[in-house]
């Protein structure tokens, strides 16, 4: 039997996440998913931010699709 969605069961799940964009809000997105033990960002897409993403500890992206795959 499945566990209802919201349930203990799901909470052990790990959610894969990417940010489209790294300008002022892909900034507070980063945070965002850093701070939940239950998210796992990918990657950063955004091809105009390639020097400022070379630090991070996720891929970064030039074209979004590349990140879908």
């Amino acid at each position: 039997m499945e566990s209802p969605p919201g349930s203990a069961g799901e909470a052990s799940k790990i959610l894969k996440a990417a940010i489209i964009g790294y300008g002022y809000m892909g900034e507070i997105r980063h945070q965002n998913v850093s701070r939940h033990s239950q998210l796992e960002l990918l990657g950063i897409c955004d091809p105009g931010q390639s020097g400022k993403l070379a630090g991070m500890n996720c891929k970064a992206y030039a074209d979004y699709r590349d990140a879908l795959k």
